[in-house]
């Protein structure tokens, strides 16, 4: 039975982004509302495709896998498989998602990341299969005009993103994902050392005139204590 390695296949999907990846829409759906739904079936969508059965002509016919959302205890993304031999199938990796639309509000997301962490290991159902969390952070490269008309109207989290930015400072990348490391540390979520906390940061186009990249922070597979 074939392995799904989650970060390789996640690490791939991105690396090369193809025309559909770049045509504003993740820059939109960031600006102006939580976006993890939208890259969480973004992924399941193209996992799901790379594992479909070719000769088959008709619906949409996995062949070595499924991919769920909202899957057995809610959770945002699970991989299944079917052992060979076995009626049913069952989880090969399990995924949760969060969102936070300013780079300086991670840690309130950390209880939260937590709570899916226990979610996690505490499933025996799962315990077989891998465990992933998963945090989506938007990265403007300036503030949004607060006279743009369009601002105007769509601004519910624009006053907070364009706070980032007081004193000349700007969200930075390498900035969050040592905060999210230690963040982890201090809540003991425990991964594989190091190697179990990765980034992959997206170019999500633009929404009005700002640059807008996600940088998806995973931690996984997750261990329980």
């Amino acid at each position: 039975m074939q392995k799904f390695n989650f970060l390789k296949e996640l690490t791939e999907l991105f690396s090369c982004q193809n025309a559909n990846l770049n045509d504003n829409r993740f820059a939109f759906l960031a600006a102006t509302g939580k976006c993890e739904l939208a890259i969480r079936d973004e992924i399941a969508y193209q996992f799901q495709c790379k594992y479909l059965d070719r000769q088959k002509q008709s619906g949409f016919p996995p062949r070595d896998f499924i991919v769920a959302r909202e899957w057995g205890k809610r959770y945002d993304l699970a991989i299944l498989k079917k052992p060979t031999g076995q009626a049913e199938y069952i989880p090969e990796c399990v995924v949760e998602f969060k969102a936070v639309a300013t780079a300086d509000k991670i840690q309130n997301y950390i209880s939260k990341i937590y709570k899916d962490y226990k979610k996690l290991v505490d499933d025996y159902k799962i315990s077989d299969a891998k465990k992933y969390v998963v945090l989506v952070v938007m990265l403007p490269n300036k503030k949004f005009d607060d006279d743009d008309p369009v601002i105007k109207v769509v601004r519910k989290y624009f006053r907070g993103i364009n706070r980032q930015f007081q004193g000349n400072k700007k969200p930075k990348i390498q900035k969050c994902f040592k905060d999210w490391k230690n963040f982890l540390n201090e809540k003991q979520i425990k991964t594989p050392g190091m190697n179990g906390m990765k980034k992959i940061v997206i170019n999500a186009g633009m929404y009005t005139d700002v640059k807008i990249k996600l940088a998806l922070f995973i931690a996984g597979p997750l261990i329980k204590p």
